[in-house]
């Protein structure tokens, strides 16, 4: 594939999600998520008398960990990638398809995100 192939390609599938009806997400904080809508159950497990989703959600991104070595680049384009609205629109996508677990790194802040996301529905 050349770059200009890569290019429509990236163009066009932006357009199809964009078409395809990606959830709208609110602009701001003290707003509410859309409702969550059911798309797919998935295998379940339990431990200790919780039920997790025996696919899990990966948290690098979310965090903006990259283990992107000395490419100190990476770190800032994922934070602003990443932000608090595409973090929120990532779970719930994950939530919609049966996903209920987070494999995440607790590091300054990442807890008050979840419990943020939670509290908007």
């Amino acid at each position: 594939m050349n770059r200009r192939n890569f290019v429509k390609a990236t163009v066009l599938g932006a357009a199809a999600a964009t078409v395809t009806g990606m959830p709208a997400f609110p602009a701001h904080a003290d707003e509410q998520l859309p409702p969550l809508t059911k798309k797919r159950e998935i295998p379940t497990g339990t431990i200790a008398g919780i039920t997790f989703s025996r696919m899990m959600l990966g948290g690098n991104l979310l965090t903006h960990f990259t283990h992107s070595r000395d490419l100190r680049y990476v770190y800032n384009l994922a934070a602003r990638y990443n932000t608090p609205e595409k973090i929120y629109q990532t779970m719930r996508i994950a939530e919609e398809y049966g996903i209920n677990t987070v494999v995440i790194h607790t590091a300054k802040g990442v807890l008050d995100g979840l419990k943020e996301y939670k509290k908007r529905g």
